[in-house]
């Protein structure tokens, strides 16, 4: 069995890249179909130009990628101060009515850490930062809040407030980030909102995939016996501790994020659609014969 070699440090180094360029690339949510094009900032990083360049970790965009209470200090309420939720405002923006009943018992919801203030900074992050055209949130990622909206408001109207808990939750290390992460919660949040409201299990299969999706992603970048690698003899993903030969690869994983959305816009969901990529250019695994793999392997 090959010796394993820590890798995190390089991991660290490239997966940086990304999320600084994420914070060049915020979009303005007033902007128009110009959006669309494609900025020098986007233009494609090759992965042996990053590794070679040795882009240093910046501690501060990685504090706010995952969600971080330091990264946002400047951000923070005074000691004793009340944060207000304005739920009821960014519905108003993304377009859907705000006189439910259950968006004023969120409105009231207004304390630190409390799950409704997460779900209204993730909609803010989708509503500011999700790609546009014409100006407009773009249609995939539209159908998809208004789905969990209009479910949402259904559970209220049937009593199930732990369901309506359920998808607050996933809103919980989606608020302050990145906005394609924030997609991946938000097609969570979709096919759970699905399953809910008609009980198609075949939603329930898409939660399952992308939990495995974000599991299988994560384990590419591990430096311990759970890391996973491509096998070239059977052109298959296995643990690195299952490899007996030499001719395996490791993949070092720019933006988690990307692979994740790259995969599960590949054809991995069956109840619900992909979302749009906003730094699809960060993707790893970008070769047919990864993906393939990479999709038998989630799929067990």
């Amino acid at each position: 069995m090959p010796q394993f070699n820590p890798i995190n440090t390089l991991v660290n180094s490239v997966q940086s890249s990304c999320l600084s360029r994420r914070s060049v690339d915020a979009v303005d949510p007033e902007q128009s179909g110009e959006a669309d094009a494609v900025s020098p900032e986007r233009q494609r990083w090759s992965r042996r130009a990053l590794i070679a360049a040795g882009i240093a970790r910046d501690g501060a965009l990685r504090a706010r990628f995952e969600g971080s209470p330091a990264a946002n200090a400047d951000q923070a309420q005074q000691p004793g101060a009340q944060p207000e939720n304005n739920i009821k405002e960014v519905l108003r923006n993304l377009g859907h009515k705000d006189r439910h009943p259950l968006w004023t018992a969120l409105e009231q919801r207004s304390g630190m850490g409390d799950t409704a203030n997460d779900f209204t900074e993730f909609l803010e992050t989708l509503y500011n930062q999700a790609p546009r055209k014409n100006g407009k949130l773009k249609s995939r990622i539209n159908q998809h809040i208004a789905k969990v909206l209009k479910t949402m408001e259904w559970l209220h109207n049937q009593a199930k407030q732990p369901e309506i808990e359920e998808i607050l939750n996933h809103a919980n290390g989606a608020a302050v980030t990145c906005v394609d992460r924030a997609a991946i919660h938000l097609l969570l949040m979709s096919a759970k909102s699905q399953y809910y409201k008609s009980g198609n299990q075949k939603a329930m299969d898409d939660v399952k995939t992308i939990e495995a999706t974000m599991s299988f992603v994560s384990r590419l970048n591990k430096n311990n016996e759970s890391k996973l690698c491509f096998d070239n003899d059977s052109k298959s993903f296995k643990p690195f501790i299952e490899v007996t030969g030499n001719n395996y690869q490791i993949f070092l994983v720019e933006d988690e994020v990307e692979d994740i959305l790259q995969l599960l816009n590949s054809g991995l969901l069956k109840a619900v659609n992909g979302c749009d990529m906003n730094y699809g250019d960060c993707v790893t695994l970008d070769e047919r014969e990864y993906i393939k793999a990479a999709k038998k392997y989630i799929t067990g």
